[in-house]
């Protein structure tokens, strides 16, 4: 899923809205001063996916609900969630129109979930039972509330999961579950999941063959950078020809007239051509089908004056008379068959004349096309015209060639997935076997490793102050500083509890990633404290994770509040929000003109 805007619409004339903000490709900031509303935007975005986080009641009073424009591999969506005291009233409405709409979180949250890119997981209870998969549970760990969020590294607003917090990290980066709901059909279930993927498999590999036999030169692994490169040069030199025949237009526009006038009658006599053409077709069609009722009729005369000959009885009524019969008919259809040979004869005529107008026609283009370019050739334009038409050509061949090598990456880069997702749903069969042993996999280990190493270079970034070299987790995937759990309880206050919240969710997204985990590609914080920490902090944590955002073919969004302009290292934010009412504020009554020099919505960085 891929966020495009967040729009917060107004209840009634006098409501608030926010306006459309759009979100960045891989990083937007959400830029005010405390009280601005930056925490009411984010929270919308929280509770249009799904999230039950709580709005301030003047923005329930003031809004009637909040929109997100969403593009996911199902297409273009827009998700709307009405504001109500309690419950869920939303709904779901295609690029084709098409809506669906969502009464109770549990329906909401199984359309959102996989379109985040989380896999739907059955979880288990306290109690050992079955328990659906809600954004309310795999939520904090990539939506950051302002209000609890910022205690410890998974804060949730239910806690009905055995194990929660560590069942919804093996979720994120598709481990195995510790618990398992009871069920005897589960195993039968994982093989079949196991086979679709299989099948999913060979279906990608067979399109990436096909893909990759077009190819040709595009081989060479540089082909990408190298069309790149070409397709500036082209751009540059068109940019280029463009601009000397613009200037070269103004003096020309007597001859456009004449070649215009002179295309324009010859394309209107190959037109009357065609129509002459095909009305010819048809009368001879016509033509032949009458010839050949007339040849029967004139053989069924024959052979009925040979049956009467037999017959020799006046009063025979086995046959009647000609005049009775095919007579008449012949008759006719002979009448008509000069007819039509009489307008097959004119329609030929036309022919004639339009083909020899039609030459006439054609050299006239020429002719004109000829004095064009050699009043171009006396300005210089030939050359440009020819730049013009060459770099064109090779331009959409060149866009063509990287969209086929875009393709390839996207498709392999997905089979990748597909091919872990194997190994995982093996894994998965494996434990559920009936006669089957138990075993944790080395995945497990894996993770706990590349979390710590994660962590520790994100605290770095961060230039924690009181932690040592001593980070890692332990085997219930707790993050472990100095020996002590990282809990809400925990030793580490102030700005050093702030950026093991910081480290510990990037961490937990650049692992996903590692290990091509189901991590949604979306990172929400809101509004971290921001007075107790150094902003070139903030701001080095920010540029580290556009920099990781932006080797990924499908990039990772983080969105970010803060109120200091120091926190938004230049080049590194793709979108930046500021406050679009008058306070200055980010909800507000629409206005009824836009005052002239009045702050802006989604400033480019």
């Amino acid at each position: 899923m891929t966020l495009r805007t967040l729009e917060l619409l107004p209840r009634g004339d006098a409501g608030w809205t926010s306006g459309k903000l759009k979100f960045g490709r891989s990083t937007t900031v959400a830029l005010g001063p405390n009280g601005s509303g930056k925490t009411p935007i984010v929270k919308a975005l929280l509770y249009a996916l799904g999230h039950p986080v709580a709005l301030p009641p003047l923005v329930q009073e003031k809004c009637a609900a909040v929109a997100v424009e969403i593009d996911t591999d199902d297409g273009e969506f827009t998700l709307e969630r009405r504001l109500t005291e309690s419950g869920v009233d939303a709904s779901i409405r295609g690029a084709d129109g098409a809506s669906r709409a969502f009464s109770d979180e549990k329906a909401l949250s199984e359309w959102v979930l996989p379109r985040l890119g989380l896999p739907l997981r059955i979880l288990t209870g306290s109690g050992g039972e079955k328990i659906a998969p809600y954004v309310s549970v795999a939520g904090p760990m990539f939506l950051v509330d302002q209000d609890t969020g910022w205690v410890s590294g998974y804060v949730p607003i239910h806690a009905f999961v055995r194990d929660q917090r560590e069942e919804v990290i093996r979720w994120l980066l598709d481990l195995p579950q510790k618990h398992r709901p009871v069920d005897k059909s589960g195993f039968q279930e994982a093989k079949t999941k196991l086979a679709a993927i299989q099948e999913l498999i060979k279906f990608k590999r067979r399109a990436l063959e096909a893909l990759k036999r077009e190819l040709g030169e595009d081989r060479r692994r540089d082909a990408t950078q190298v069309l790149e490169e070409r397709r500036v040069v082209l751009e540059r030199q068109l940019s280029r020809a463009q601009s000397a025949l613009e200037t070269m237009s103004q003096t020309e526009s007597a001859l456009d007239v004449r070649l215009r006038g002179a295309v324009q009658h010859r394309d209107e006599l190959l037109r009357r051509l065609g129509n002459t053409k095909r009305r010819k077709a048809q009368l001879l069609e016509v033509q032949a089908e009458v010839g050949a009722e007339l040849g029967a009729l004139e053989q069924n005369e024959v052979a009925s004056e040979a049956f009467r000959a037999l017959c020799g009885n006046e009063a025979c009524q086995f046959f009647r008379r000609p005049e009775e019969s095919y007579g008449r008919r012949v008759l006719y259809l002979k009448d008509q068959l000069k007819d039509f040979e009489s307008g097959t004869s004119e329609t030929e005529r036309e022919l004639s004349i339009l083909l020899a107008q039609i030459v006439a026609a054609e050299a006239a283009v020429t002719d004109a096309t000829d004095v064009k370019r050699k009043s171009l050739e006396k300005a210089g334009g030939g050359e440009a015209i020819d730049v013009v038409q060459a770099a064109s050509r090779e331009l959409a061949n060149v866009h063509v060639r990287l969209d086929r090598l875009e393709r390839i990456a996207k498709e392999q880069a997905r089979l990748e997935v597909l091919i872990d997702r194997e190994a995982r749903a093996g894994e998965e069969v494996a434990a559920l076997r009936p006669t089957g042993v138990r075993r944790d996999s080395a995945r497990l280990l894996e993770a706990r490793s590349k979390l710590a190493a994660s962590a520790k270079e994100w605290l770095l970034t961060l230039r924690t102050p009181n932690v040592q070299v001593d980070v890692g987790f332990d085997e219930e995937f707790h993050l472990v500083v100095d020996g002590e759990r990282f809990l809400s309880a925990a030793s580490p206050s102030g700005s050093t509890r702030t950026r093991l919240v910081l480290a510990y969710h990037a961490a937990l997204v650049e692992t996903s990633l590692q290990m091509k985990g189901s991590h949604p590609r979306l990172l929400v914080l809101d509004a971290p404290r921001q007075h107790e920490m150094n902003a070139a902090d903030l701001s080095a944590y920010i540029r580290r994770f556009h920099s990781l955002s932006s080797k990924q073919t499908d990039p990772i969004q983080l969105l970010f509040s803060a109120t200091d302009t120091e926190v938004v290292p230049q080049d590194c934010v793709d979108e930046l929000w500021q406050p679009a009412f008058a306070g200055p504020r980010y909800l507000g009554s629409p206005p009824r003109a836009e005052p002239a020099g009045g702050p802006r919505l989604n400033a480019k960085r």
